[in-house]
């Protein structure tokens, strides 16, 4: 800034990032302060709510030998950028229009060398982009300009080379994630091109009941897993023990989605399935009385209790593992080009590969949506402690009161890296819909007026509805709690206390670097899954994530029906 401007060089030396309480350095002013300074020398934009907002405004003010200077957040599991980031590399590109070039900056601004056990090691190097005028950018490092056009493999590339010790242990991405924000910032990174936003349907909007031969073939896949689960003699039958699958950042939605293709491939090959809860996995709370994550919180699926020795055990689909009793079904076996087990060619579609899209033929007209539901019901049931915990939720929600349910999945956390959440407003607008279906009453004007007329309609019978959500975003939460306050709404939570940080990593990151207590977080998932695919007569939920898919899916097998649902992304599969 004009009258107290450090130098780039003193700038990148100071041990921490400048904060309020450096100010005397590195100035915090208003940015109406600035616009007027067309004589600023260098503009540092940090620690700002809306840091997109803030660079398009003091952007124009930094021009001549003006240094333009911001922090960009970026996953490091990961390794990609979000929307606000991509919002502020969008506005820094067109900044170099000005004249000035920009170059990446990384450095590890929050660690503690004289810290014995860094409380930090989860989180990734932090990253700046520093635009400079021409004098400063021919003596800048040119391989760590900007290339706009493949941005993530070159912050991937960054981050390898700066601390491969972070990027060993905490990557998890072996390619290049393309997002789905950066449909709107195609000039920096690709996006999927196969991804269709959700529409309502007939079937979205009103549900639908089971076909009397959907429920038949439930029946008889339910018996098909008794018999094969139940053999006559454990000692002898052919096994497949399932092992915890990308251990270091599976939640429940993926590792319960994994168990249910190893189970297709058990059925395929006519071999029992079991747990081996000794695994590896960020969510198990180990303990001496019960072995790990299936031991605290579900009962066998299997009939045989004793795992079979694994030493020199195969994969299922390695050379010679057909003829092998015991197979093991792991993380590699998952990316392996697994052939489909003989008899069982006709299982996919004529493709050489076997994958969770794989379903018997007899059952391909009904889907793998429902093919995978009733796998699902069959494996998860809760044991006693577990139940316990979810009827007591249940009750909180007065079955008996008449009151209709609408299930939430507040999807926001770590999720953003593959599609960006929804703000709390769009769950509530779509509560506004219901509303006028439940009540055969439209609604008219401003959301404030049509939030008045509802309380007004339903003032003499409030709470005249459930409203039951589950998020790890405390401050969403509280939105959708005083949005249903305003309509009269009771709003149940599991675990109510539980502050649900929002935090930018993975829950099983966070969980494996003490941020939040496995057990804790096991249970408010687990009973929220079970107490709202039992009990929400709508749904509205985000497809893309593996744990509303989950609701969806044990509400079909346990119901016999589709229930209402409407997804803030991508379609659900179950129609």
């Amino acid at each position: 800034y004009p009258r107290s401007t450090i130098s780039l060089r003193e700038y990148y030396s100071l041990r921490e990032r400048p904060r309020l309480g450096a100010s005397e350095r590195v100035p915090q002013i208003p940015v109406w302060d600035v616009l007027p300074r067309s004589s600023a020398s260098m503009i540092v934009v940090h620690a700002v709510d809306r840091p997109s907002e803030v660079l398009t405004a003091v952007s124009g003010a930094c021009t001549g030998n003006c240094v333009l200077i911001t922090r960009v957040k970026y996953d490091g599991e990961g390794v990609v950028f979000g929307q606000e980031s991509l919002q502020q590399l969008d506005i820094l590109r067109a900044h170099e229009k000005q004249g000035s070039t920009c170059f990446l900056h990384m450095a590890d601004w929050h660690r503690k060398a004289d810290v014995e056990e860094d409380p930090y090691l989860h989180l990734p190097p932090e990253l700046d982009v520093m635009c400079l005028p021409p004098e400063l950018a021919a003596s800048a490092p040119q391989a760590t300009r900007v290339q706009w056009s493949s941005i993530h493999h070159q912050l991937k590339s960054m981050l390898q080379a700066f601390n491969p010790d972070f990027f060993k242990t905490h990557v998890f991405a072996t390619g290049v994630i393309n997002p789905a924000v950066c449909q709107n910032f195609s000039e920096i990174c690709r996006s999927p091109s196969n991804i269709r936003e959700f529409e309502a349907t007939p079937t979205s909007r009103n549900g639908r009941r089971h076909t009397p031969i959907e429920i038949q073939a439930s029946v008889e896949v339910r018996l098909w897993i008794q018999n094969l689960q139940s053999p006559p003699s454990c000692e002898k039958a052919r096994i497949l023990v399932f092992c915890y699958t990308n251990p270091n950042l599976a939640g429940h939605g993926a590792q319960f989605h994994a168990m249910a293709e190893a189970l297709t491939y058990s059925l395929a090959a006519n071999r029992t399935l079991m747990v081996d809860d000794s695994c590896p996995w960020s969510l198990s709370p180990l303990s001496p009385s019960r072995q790990g994550f299936w031991g605290h919180y579900f009962e066998r699926i299997s009939t045989c209790q004793d795992l079979p020795g694994l030493e020199g055990v195969l994969r299922a689909g390695e050379k010679g593992s057909a003829s092998q009793r015991v197979l093991l079904w792991d993380s590699k076996t998952t990316q392996m080009k697994l052939q489909p087990p003989e008899h069982a060619q006709d299982w996919c579609g004529g493709e050489a590969q076997f994958t969770s899209k794989c379903v018997p033929p007899r059952f391909q007209s009904l889907g793998r949506a429902w093919w995978t539901s009733v796998l699902l019901a069959a494996v998860l049931r809760p044991n006693q402690e577990l139940e316990d915990r979810i009827q007591a939720v249940v009750a909180q929600l007065e079955p008996t009161s008449g009151r209709p349910n609408i299930g939430i999945h507040l999807r926001q956390g770590h999720k953003y890296i593959e599609m960006p959440p929804s703000r709390p407003e769009r769950y509530e607008n779509q509560i506004l819909l219901i509303a006028e279906r439940l009540l055969k009453r439209k609604w008219n004007g401003t959301r404030e007026t049509q939030v008045a007329q509802l309380r007004s309609r339903v003032a003499s019978r409030a709470p005249w509805i459930n409203i039951f959500v589950a998020t790890e975003d405390g401050s969403a939460l509280d939105a959708i709690q005083t949005f249903s306050q305003d309509i009269g709404a009771k709003l149940t939570v599991v675990d109510p206390s539980h502050d649900r940080p929002n935090l930018r990593v993975s829950i099983p990151m966070a969980v494996r670097a003490g941020l939040l207590d496995v057990q804790r977080e096991n249970l408010v998932s687990l009973v929220s899954l079970f107490v709202m695919a039992r009990s929400s007569e709508v749904f509205i939920g985000s497809f893309s994530s593996g744990w509303s898919r989950l609701v969806m899916e044990l509400a079909s097998a346990y119901r016999s029906r589709v229930i209402p649902h409407v997804s803030m992304d991508v379609p659900c599969q179950i129609v």
